[in-house]
C-alpha cells in the first residue's frame, strides 16, 4: 500500500493475524495506518527524511525500529506490518 504526494488512512483493522507481511510506504506526503488494538502485531518502522510514529508515542526518523501490540507473542499467528515514510510522515494508531 502506497501513499505517494498526497495523504490518505489504510486501514488494516479488519485483516486476520495470518503472518502475512504487508507493506505500507508514505512518499512526500503523510498517512495514517490505522491496526485493531485486539489483533497481534508486529511493525517494522523506517524512515529517511521523514518520520514515523509508533501508537506508543515512539517515533523514528533515519533509523528503524520494531513495534508488537500488547497481544502480541513470539512464535504465535500475527500481523506483520513494514512501514516506512520517504520525506513523509506515518501516524500509527
Amino acid at each position: 500500500y502506497n501513499v505517494i504526494f498526497s495523504s490518505g488512512d489504510v486501514d488494516f483493522r479488519s485483516l486476520p493475524a495470518d503472518d502475512v507481511t504487508r507493506e505500507v510506504n508514505v512518499i512526500f506526503g503523510s498517512g495514517n495506518l490505522l491496526l485493531d488494538p485486539a489483533t497481534p502485531v508486529k511493525v517494522t518502522l523506517s524512515a529517511v527524511f521523514g518520520s514515523v510514529r509508533a501508537p506508543d508515542g515512539a517515533t523514528v526518523s533515519f533509523c528503524e525500529r520494531t513495534w508488537t501490540s500488547a497481544s502480541y507473542r513470539e512464535g504465535s499467528p500475527a500481523l506483520r506490518v513494514k512501514a516506512a515514510a520517504v520525506f513523509g510522515s506515518l501516524s500509527i494508531r
